[in-house]
């Protein structure tokens, strides 16, 4: 021992011991910010508030983010420790207030993007799923989404949907819009000529052929395929079919009086829902009625003649027939459109789904549909016991023209009231219906014409001629080409399809032989680009509403004043929490 200094313990340097206490530094902190990075994960995955009326420890109402700290400090001896110091005043960077919070959550959100740009980058061609909605702070707010293919080391064809962020808009406009959506792509690096598909709803200024996004964009990028959302489209054709004659709007009116009369008390929902077999859930009313709460602790004479109104209506055989008719008609396009908001459903499936409701309705349309709906009709009113029969309808007597030929039919006015029922309405509600369907649809069957040759390519010589297949390639070669650049060659298409349809079994879906050519390491490239486009293109915008339910929950009415960066971060981290732990991982 020299100098009264003991000596350093062999192979330690001086240097090495001096580091010592700023390493433990280090790791302590270390250890404390992962367990910080927890607490902001689980409840941004959550979507529930971060802050409360309080920023001090151990006080009420001091947010979720202070008490899952006091929590974890009960069990933990890394935060019970970093806790203690921060009581006693040993440290004053604590890293538990709200910037923190945000420089944590800006950092996740932004390991988010950027897995979903690596994976972007990978998969080329995407379709952007565009959407609007105003948030409880009256800013309207538009999602964006990405479809793109992702396609593993395994040859595992996924088609991946990814949230990418909400953005404030001041305008709706067909040109603002586009601009905003030009401006975040830019922001991204996201290249605009990769784009081959849009999908947004159906308003004027997102489909409009002359001002509306996707003309605007399609004059930018030509290859970029407009389709409107399916399930919106099928929502628009049950509201044309039940604008379609008098007995269906009367019909929705009486439904919506019902409803009404038993929403409005919870006394009588609970009578309602006690002579149910099926459970009801209660929707919010649109306004706070005070009024409507009264009620229940009150009597009003008026309440039993309303009541009465209704079950008279109720009581007619002709609302036993609507509510058949509409059990049916909608009960088929419930399930198409529940298909339709599937993640990964392509346009051959959307089509082949489309065609099954379409028959069905066509099929619905004859005298036996009629007559089994007249059968069940029967049914119910035995069952409720009043008398199933049509109540004659009355006429105004119609102004009689001069015919100016003799082979001009005569227009009477049909007198019996079954007839008049099956004519006016059954018939008139499923014109509609069909008319509106094939209407709201062509847009999907043209781009399903343009892909069509590849949903079967195992059978493809015999679907097509050789002189019909070459014209099918050369079609799809002219869609997916530009002044400068074409996505595939034609020839080529056509070859590897001669050879790809020698090696695949019939009625193989487009994703299972692009997963075949990729185990054979993209023996048949341009097939292969034709399949991913295929299969990027998007069917619906059910992705952006799912992301509205989510900013419903951040942005509700006790955190209505939270900025758009820490929104659009947590609902980022809400969503994507897959792709999350797959940043986290890498």
């Amino acid at each position: 021992m020299l100098g009264g200094k003991w000596p350093l313990p062999a192979g330690e340097r001086r240097e090495q011991a001096e580091e010592r206490p700023v390493l433990c530094k280090i790791l302590r902190w270390q250890a404390v910010l992962e367990r910080l990075l927890a607490i902001i994960n689980f409840l941004a995955e959550q979507c529930l508030a971060f802050r409360g009326a309080s920023d001090i420890l151990y006080e009420n109402n001091n947010g979720n983010f202070l008490k899952l700290v006091e929590l974890l400090a009960k069990f933990d001896n890394v935060m019970a420790e970093h806790v203690r110091r921060v009581k006693d005043g040993e440290i004053h960077t604590h890293y538990l207030g709200k910037n923190t919070q945000n420089e944590i959550i800006e950092l996740i959100s932004n390991g988010v993007h950027n897995e979903i740009l690596s994976n972007l980058k990978h998969a080329k061609y995407y379709s952007i799923i565009v959407d609007c909605t105003q948030d409880l702070s009256k800013t309207e707010q538009m999602s964006i989404v990405l479809r793109f293919l992702k396609i593993d080391e395994n040859a595992e064809v996924k088609i991946c949907k990814h949230f990418l962020e909400f953005i404030p808009v001041n305008e709706t406009t067909g040109k603002a819009l586009t601009d905003v959506i030009l401006q975040r792509l830019e922001h991204y690096g996201i290249p605009l000529e990769n784009m081959r598909g849009q999908g947004y709803d159906n308003g004027s200024n997102m489909r409009g052929r002359h001002a509306g996004v996707q003309q605007r964009i399609l004059n930018l990028n030509n290859r970029a395929f407009f389709i409107p959302c399916h399930a919106h489209s099928l929502n628009l054709v049950v509201s044309d079919a039940a604008k379609s004659s008098k007995d269906a709007v009367s019909y929705f009116t009486t439904v919506q009086a019902i409803y009404n009369f038993f929403s409005a008390s919870t006394h009588r929902w609970a009578v309602l829902k006690k002579h149910l077999e099926q459970k009801l859930t209660l929707k919010p009313l649109s306004q706070t009625r005070w009024e409507s709460r009264i009620e229940d602790l009150s009597y009003d004479p008026s309440f039993r003649h309303e009541a009465e109104t209704l079950a008279q209506k109720m009581m007619q055989f002709q609302f036993s027939c609507c509510t058949v008719i509409w059990h049916n008609i909608l009960n088929q396009i419930n399930l198409t459109s529940k298909v339709m908001q599937n993640r990964t459903i392509d346009i051959s499936e959307a089509k082949m789904i489309l065609n099954k409701t379409l028959e069905y309705l066509k099929k619905y349309h004859s005298d036996e549909g009629f007559e089994e709906t007249v059968k069940e009709a029967t049914t119910i009113a035995e069952d409720l016991d009043f008398e199933p029969t049509f109540a004659p309808q009355q006429f105004i007597r119609p102004r009689k023209k001069t015919r100016q030929f003799c082979y001009e039919a005569h227009d009477d006015p049909i007198l019996d009231p079954h007839e008049w029922f099956r004519v006016e309405c059954f018939y008139c509600i499923l014109d509609v219906a069909i008319t509106s369907t094939e209407e709201r649809f062509c847009q999907l069957h043209g781009h399903c014409e343009t892909f069509e040759f590849l949903y079967d390519i195992g059978n493809i010589k015999n679907q097509f001629s050789k002189e019909d297949l070459m014209k099918q390639c050369q079609d799809l070669h002219l869609a997916l080409s530009t002044d400068n650049a074409a996505d595939i060659d034609a020839v080529e298409l056509y070859d590897e399809l001669i050879a790809l349809s020698e090696l695949i079994s019939p009625k193989t879906s487009p994703l299972k032989v692009l997963e075949f050519i990729a185990r054979n390491d993209f023996f048949s490239p341009n097939t292969a680009i034709a399949l991913r486009i295929l299969l990027t293109l998007p069917v619906s915008v059910a992705s952006d509403e799912r992301s509205f339910s989510k900013l419903k929950l951040l942005k509700n009415y006790l955190r209505s004043t939270m900025t758009q960066n820490r929104m659009s971060g947590l609902a980022l981290i809400s969503i994507e929490f897959k792709t999350k732990l797959q940043s986290q991982k890498t």
